[in-house]
C-alpha cells in the first residue's frame, strides 16, 4: 500500500512541475515577439543576433529556476544539515535561433501568474548552453545566482536533492570567488560552493 501511495505521489509532483513549466513557456511565448521586436535596428548583437537572421524563427528552450542562499547562510555559524538554498519564483527562458541559446527571457510569478519582464544577457545564454551540456531531458534547470558578489553556477543533478548535485561554475563565479581556481575543477559540491562563497564574501566585507 505504502509503494503505491508512493508512486502517486511521485507521478503527481512530476505532472505539476510539468505543469507549471508549460505555464512558464506559455508566457514566455506570449511576450517573445514583443521583445524581439524592441531590439532597435544595429544593436542586434548585444542581443546574440546578427542583422541578417530572421527573428521570427525564434523558438524557447527549457526555463531555468533562479535560487540563492538564505539571508542566514551569511553567518558564521554553519548548520551541515542545511543546504540554505532558497528557490525564488523567477526563471530564465533561454530564447533558441537554429538551437542555440541566444538571449534570455526573465519570468516572474507575482500574484500566482507569470509574466515575461525582461531580456538580456546574451552572454550568459551561450555560456549557460555549453555548461548545460549532457543534462538529461526531463532533468530539472536551476541557475544558483549569489547576488552580493554577480556570480552563477548552473545545477546539475539536483532532482534528488541540492547536496548531491554538481554546481558548475560560470565566468562570473570563477571571478567573483578566486577560490574555485586552486584547483580549477569542472564541477563542485555544494559545500565547496558554499566554502568559496564565504571566503569571497568575507573578502568584500572587510
Amino acid at each position: 500500500m505504502r509503494s503505491i501511495l508512493l508512486v502517486a505521489v511521485l507521478v503527481l509532483c512530476v505532472q505539476n512541475s510539468y505543469c507549471q513549466e508549460q505555464k512558464i513557456l506559455d508566457a514566455a511565448k506570449g511576450r517573445l515577439s514583443h521583445f524581439l521586436s524592441l531590439i532597435p535596428p544595429g544593436h542586434e548583437d548585444d542581443f546574440g543576433f546578427s542583422p541578417k537572421e530572421k527573428l521570427r524563427n525564434c523558438g524557447l528552450a527549457r526555463p531555468y529556476r533562479i535560487m540563492t542562499f538564505s539571508k542566514d547562510f551569511s553567518n558564521l555559524h554553519v548548520v551541515h544539515d542545511s543546504s540554505y538554498l532558497v528557490e525564488f519564483d523567477q526563471w530564465l527562458v533561454p530564447i533558441m535561433y537554429r538551437k542555440d541559446y541566444r538571449v534570455l527571457l526573465t519570468i516572474l510569478k507575482p500574484n500566482n501568474t507569470f509574466l515575461a519582464t525582461d531580456m538580456g544577457g546574451a552572454t550568459i545564454a551561450e555560456e549557460l548552453q555549453k555548461k548545460s551540456k549532457g543534462m538529461r531531458k526531463r532533468e530539472k534547470r536551476y541557475l544558483l545566482r549569489i547576488f552580493a558578489l554577480s556570480a552563477d553556477f548552473v545545477v546539475r543533478n539536483a532532482d534528488s536533492s541540492f547536496f548531491d548535485a554538481e554546481y558548475i561554475p560560470l565566468a562570473s563565479a570563477r571571478l567573483a570567488m578566486p577560490g574555485l581556481n586552486k584547483p580549477v575543477k569542472v564541477h563542485y559540491t555544494l559545500r565547496e560552493v558554499q566554502k568559496y562563497t564565504r571566503e569571497a564574501l568575507l573578502k568584500i566585507n572587510h
